[in-house]
């Protein structure tokens, strides 16, 4: 089921966090550099004009070419890796890092970078992770000039660089572009296939969220591994206080379908169903609209059942718990891997969606009237591409930004349930 070089050459599943000792195994084990896959002795320094270009060719090579890894700390020896001699991290920081690669790859390439010691803390290993690009193919910039428009295209080959020529980089152009429009079709596909079928199985409003990870699992999940990873999700990760779930205890039973796993929860008045494809893919849907009707005592006061609403705090409330299953989920699965986030909400028989404001922060608060919301005639998708390896303040970002977008499109421009985080720490998700 590995993904990353790391993962596959070690044997070992791509659901496992990196440590010192796991890249130490690489000598044990005398694994090979390959295309996805490279052993650096020393660390790229920021002073040094020759580490800048080889950093910038390496990384520009790797991004062409499915992406990988590159290791810092590793001696090697005929192509295989020998040493573990470690690397002074005092030289540079990740900062130095991105600023040697910035204005130098066009288009830019997103690499994430971990540091690694070991129990001692007398060595340390810098593990750089360039994904596999859907903007390929990257140029790298020659000559030092800010006018200078020359580039050339690197590509890796097994464990060497090569430069393609005029011909190759035009055939390498129209493969990218086919790939691509490969890859969004099928994400598509598949997001319209989980709204056709939340609109079957829901009678009024619902929220639809698709995460499809950039470089997929293969094989066939572990059913029983998959049910311990969803109980163990955080779902009020990100919010304030709550009376219920959309999810909770969904992975009970676990039902396999289609090269999927499925889970449904109905015994509360909200319904949601998830799918959990062997590759990885992730997909919620949860009901927005309230199945019972209403005591007459709280007509237009706390919630609405009219199949064409839904009250701004309930889904906010969605979004969080949606966004919270997928992302925890998929660190538990595949936690090298960069992913694709897309969010919908279905209408009610193609009818225009209306999303109630809301007075106050939780419970006890009010509906405003109906007609002082903004009807979404044609909901637009949210999407957000979400790197491996994020951190918790970068998470909570992208999930302020999902929110505002979903909740902006029905005229409304306050958040209610989110918490606001301004100290989080720096420290990866997985």
């Amino acid at each position: 089921m590995a993904t990353s070089a790391l993962h596959r050459e070690l044997g070992i599943p791509a659901r496992t966090s990196l440590t010192f000792d796991i890249l130490s195994s690489l000598v044990s084990k005398r694994v090979r550099e390959q295309a996805d896959l490279d052993f650096k002795q020393k660390l790229y320094h920021p002073k040094n004009e020759k580490d800048k270009k080889e950093l910038v060719k390496d990384v520009c090579a790797m991004a062409n070419s499915g992406g990988g890894w590159i290791v810092c700390g590793i001696a090697e020896k005929d192509s295989a890796a020998a040493e573990v001699v470690g690397v002074d991290i005092e030289i540079t920081t990740e900062t130095d890092i991105h600023q040697m690669l910035e204005n130098r790859i066009d288009p830019p390439v997103a690499i994430n970078i971990r540091v690694y010691q070991d129990a001692s803390r007398d060595k340390n290993l810098v593990a750089i992770r360039v994904p596999d690009s859907a903007d390929k193919p990257h140029l790298m910039k020659i000559g030092d000039s800010k006018d200078t428009r020359a580039f050339q295209v690197p590509m890796r080959k097994g464990p060497s660089t090569v430069w393609l020529d005029e011909r190759s980089l035009r055939s390498f152009y129209r493969e990218s572009f086919n790939l691509a429009n490969h890859s969004e079709e099928q994400i598509n596909k598949r997001l319209d296939d989980l709204t056709a079928k939340a609109a079957e199985e829901f009678p009024g409003i619902a929220l639809v969220l698709l995460l499809s990870p950039q470089e997929p699992l293969t094989g066939k999940l572990d059913k029983n591994y998959l049910g311990e990873a969803v109980k163990n999700i955080d779902l009020a990760k990100f919010s304030i206080g709550r009376g219920f779930s959309f999810l909770y205890n969904i992975q009970t039973p676990l039902k396999i379908g289609d090269r999927r796993y499925t889970g449904k929860q109905t015994s509360i008045r909200f319904h949601s169903f998830i799918e959990v494809d062997f590759d990885g893919t992730i997909a919620v849907a949860i009901q927005l609209a309230v199945n019972p009707p209403k005591p007459q005592y709280l007509e237009d006061t706390w919630y609405t059942n009219l199949p064409d609403e839904a009250t701004q705090n309930e889904l906010e409330y969605a979004i969080i718990e949606a966004f919270n299953f997928a992302t925890q989920l998929e660190r538990s699965l595949n936690s090298a891997s960069d992913s694709q986030l897309q969010v919908r909400i279905v209408a009610h028989k193609n009818n225009p969606i209306i999303i109630r404001k809301k007075e106050g922060s939780w419970t006890g608060s009010l509906l405003r009237p109906r007609e002082e919301s903004t009807p979404i005639k044609h909901f637009r998708t949210v999407s957000y591409t979400i790197q491996a390896g994020s951190t918790s303040k970068e998470e909570h970002e992208i999930l302020t930004d999902i929110i505002l977008e979903v909740m902006n499109q029905g005229g409304i421009e306050t958040i209610h349930i989110l918490q606001s985080l301004p100290e989080l720490d720096e420290t990866p998700t997985n």
